[in-house]
């Protein structure tokens, strides 16, 4: 709660983010209906590997403040602190590197992906199409799963991206977290808490038009169309807020589970409470992977 600048720069990425998918819509329309493929790749490629590396950015700077407040606290207790200033010049600077080849792995399946969509519209090769597609989830799948720990280890200690990706799966490997990691129980709950604001949202934007008839007059909605505009648009308004918010969460809550894996010892130390309830929390859910000595686990 304390660490709100955290919030305000993912949002700030979210606008950048948003503001490069208007602008390369506009420089890309017209030349991609005349483009080659190979065209036609590099400017998907382009796009999605932009918007990777923004997304990317917010998670190893997520992981980098939360890493400070787990290792230093004082350094990360105010809105906008040493471990938040820190977060930023890193991840732009001494991480880009990692974040830009992590990215771009990402981004080649996606362009693929795209591409084979388009020509499983073609009958000829469309099962070709949808074996080559079915290849590239998988592949995709495998890669951001691997940079969902990997960018982690990037944000808190500022490895490389392959040398973070091998230690963080070594950790794991070794605390035996296998059913941890492959939970995605926090993913649900972030996904159910999204849909679920979006919804809060759609009904409030109803209730407004519902409350004030001449809201969508000057955009020409007919008004016995306003209430189901004022649905979609307070939905719409509502997710995408929400999926910011919960991004920033996920990211978070994946740095918790690297940075517990790693260091419980200064967990307990740092802040004895949360440990206590993390703990109590996690034996309930995992009773064969959590202890209650400390001084056993042995640090990576």
């Amino acid at each position: 709660r304390t660490n709100m600048g955290l919030v305000f720069m993912v949002y700030v990425y979210d606008a950048v983010a948003f503001g490069f998918t208007l602008l390369w819509m506009n420089a890309t329309g017209a030349g991609m209906n005349q483009a080659g493929w190979w065209t036609i790749f590099l400017f998907l490629l382009s796009f999605y590997w932009t918007q990777q590396v923004i997304a990317n950015i917010q998670h190893v700077m997520v992981a980098s403040v939360l890493g400070t407040w787990w290792y230093n606290p004082v350094e990360a207790n105010e809105c906008w602190d040493d471990g938040l200033n820190r977060a930023l010049c890193e991840t732009l600077t001494y991480n880009f590197g990692s974040i830009c080849f992590g990215s771009l792995l990402v981004s080649i399946v996606q362009a693929l992906q795209a591409m084979q969509k388009a020509s499983a519209r073609n009958e000829n090769c469309s099962c070709l199409a949808c074996l080559l597609g079915c290849c590239l989830y998988c592949i995709e799948g495998i890669i951001e799963y691997f940079n969902k720990w990997a960018f982690v280890y990037v944000g808190v200690h500022g490895d490389s991206y392959i040398e973070s990706g091998k230690k963080v799966m070594s950790l794991f490997k070794q605390r035996g977290w296998d059913s941890i990691i492959t939970d995605a129980l926090a993913d649900t709950l972030m996904n159910f808490m999204t849909v679920s604001i979006g919804l809060l949202s759609g009904l409030t934007g109803w209730a407004i038009v519902t409350y004030d008839d001449d809201i969508f007059v000057g955009i020409g909605i007919e008004p016995d169309e306003d209430d189901a505009a004022g649905f979609v648009a307070g939905l719409l308004i509502g997710l995408l807020i929400a999926s910011i918010m919960m991004g920033a969460v996920s990211s978070a809550v994946n740095s918790v589970i690297v940075c517990f894996a790693e260091a419980p010892a200064t967990f307990q130390k740092n802040y004895p409470e949360l440990c206590e309830d993390m703990l109590t929390a996690w034996k309930e859910a995992y009773p064969d992977e959590c202890s209650d000595d400390f001084d056993a686990v042995r640090p990576f």
